[in-house]
């Protein structure tokens, strides 16, 4: 594999990273919410 291909591999792990750590503080603010 070429590096354009390991680098877009690792921008989209971590663009994966703060979607779900976005998602998992959306959801924790709710329950708290109640």
């Amino acid at each position: 594999m070429n590096n354009l291909g390991i680098i877009a591999d690792n921008y989209e792990l971590k663009l994966n990273a703060l979607a779900e750590s976005r998602e998992q503080r959306a959801e924790s603010r709710e329950q708290s919410r109640g």
